[in-house]
């Protein structure tokens, strides 16, 4: 029987992160505790999803730099690694504001941004 994730939904709207930097954001939620805080090897991450550990540390770097992570670097151990699922990150990249009424059939719309999901 196969096993399915839900990833966060505002990972899936990100319009500046690539297929592999969303693999790598969902493999970090995947170990995450209730405050966002996870210490997965480079190695598990890059096993866990099927691309390299070279992959994952670019992708790592791009999560960094536009704020969805805090990496804490330990010296001979694995990373520890903070996600940051606040909701301005998410609400600029997936929502366009309401334009008014488009047609008969859409009379506009209204941006509702779900809460995180943790375990």
């Amino acid at each position: 029987m196969s096993q399915f994730t839900v990833m966060p939904f505002g990972f899936t709207r990100i319009k500046t992160l690539k297929a592999n930097e969303k693999l790598v954001a969902w493999a970090l939620q995947e170990y995450a505790d209730k405050q966002g805080i996870c210490f997965p090897s480079l190695q598990r991450i890059a096993d866990d999803i099927g691309i390299s550990k070279s992959t994952v540390i670019r992708s790592l770097k791009v999560l960094e730099e536009q704020g969805f992570i805090k990496r804490h670097y330990r010296k001979d151990q694995s990373n520890v690694y903070e996600l940051d699922y606040s909701v301005d990150k998410y609400q600029s990249s997936r929502c366009q504001r309401d334009t008014g009424v488009v047609s008969e059939r859409h009379q506009g719309g209204v941006c509702v941004t779900p809460e995180p999901i943790f375990r």
